[in-house]
């Protein structure tokens, strides 16, 4: 009797393969979502952020920690708390057209979202930008899309 087919043997051994390469797919891309998270949040003492979205419009970050008074909402003010970086030299004043709160107040509440809009014409996409939170020195690193 002529049998034609694959042997059992050369069967299992093929699919033992192929669930090893799909586990290894699987986490290669779980790893990958890991830092993504991780590199997007800042944290030290009470104070940590989380990048939410880094459009050129309308980049938010998330408050995780203890709440933040800006005594107002001018670009001085937000330049009271925290100095911009952009591609790692400090920039002078002009880098940000507004910034808000989710609750439209001046004062970063835990788990409330800063809503901040860059000058577009001092500010392009690709440009990495970093904010220093200046009494702890926490560094919130966004790159702009």
């Amino acid at each position: 009797m002529d049998r034609k087919g694959v042997s059992p043997v050369v069967a299992i051994v093929l699919l033992i393969m192929i669930v090893i390469i799909i586990g290894l797919i699987v986490y290669v891309y779980a790893t990958n979502q890991v830092h993504e998270y991780v590199d997007t949040v800042s944290e030290v003492g009470n104070h940590k952020f989380l990048v939410e979205s880094t459009n050129m419009n309308n980049v938010t970050i998330r408050n995780m920690g203890k709440e933040i008074d800006f005594n107002g909402n001018t670009e001085a003010d937000f330049l009271e708390i925290f100095d911009v970086y952009v591609n790692i030299v400090l920039y002078p004043p002009g880098a940000i057209d507004s910034f808000t709160t989710e609750d439209g107040d001046t004062i970063w509440s835990n788990s409330e979202l800063l809503i901040i809009n860059f000058n577009e014409s001092n500010i392009r996409k690709g440009d990495r930008i970093l904010l220093v939170h200046k009494e702890t020195g926490t560094l919130i690193s966004l790159v702009i899309k």
